[in-house]
């Protein structure tokens, strides 16, 4: 049947029977528009709330990206791209904000200015290319680079101190075979 006006549930709701889903489809290229403060996706108890984004008909890897806000208290960003979902962020809050963690799978590019307040932690290496510096201090005093032939250290403030953290342990420059021993 048509529908000729505005659909007033009042203060019922539309419920499908036999668990069925509930599909709101336009013709053509028409689209379903809400205007409201909040989309609610409410899940049943134990269950996941999903909320699924399809492009292109969602018939290649790659068209949906799903929305999860698991029972395990993380929100997860995942994509089909190999055909079946893969996380691709994850987010796990904590009590204590700053102990909260951000999972990003593969690599990320940050366009502008990365800032780190606490500890930054690679597990493998910094890969820089060449003249890229390393700057330490408040007014970037230290700066460690390579230029694709030599390696730089420069400290443009104060003294230049290489120490071991052991009083009377001896310092060595250099390598086997032209080796500097300080102190």
């Amino acid at each position: 049947p048509q529908l000729g006006g505005d659909l007033d549930v009042v203060t019922r709701s539309i419920v499908s029977t036999s668990n069925r889903n509930i599909a709101i489809t336009p013709n053509g290229s028409g689209n379903v528009a809400m205007t409201t403060d909040t989309l609610s996706v409410t899940a049943t108890e134990g269950e996941s709330a999903t909320l699924l984004l399809s492009a292109d008909e969602s018939d290649d890897n790659g068209d949906d990206w799903s929305l999860v806000n698991a029972t395990s208290n993380t929100l997860t960003f995942n994509n089909d791209i190999s055909g079946s979902s893969v996380a691709q962020i994850t987010l796990t809050p904590h009590a204590t904000v700053a102990s909260s963690t951000t999972a990003i799978a593969g690599n990320t590019t940050v366009g502008g200015t990365l800032g780190v307040t606490g500890v930054l932690s690679p597990t493998t290496h910094v890969d820089m290319p060449d003249n890229a510096n390393v700057k330490l201090g408040t007014g970037d005093d230290l700066k460690l680079y390579h230029d694709g032939t030599n390696s730089y250290i420069e400290n443009d403030t104060g003294a230049l101190k290489i120490a071991t953290e052991t009083s009377g342990i001896a310092v060595t420059v250099g390598h086997t075979t032209s080796e500097v021993t300080f102190g």
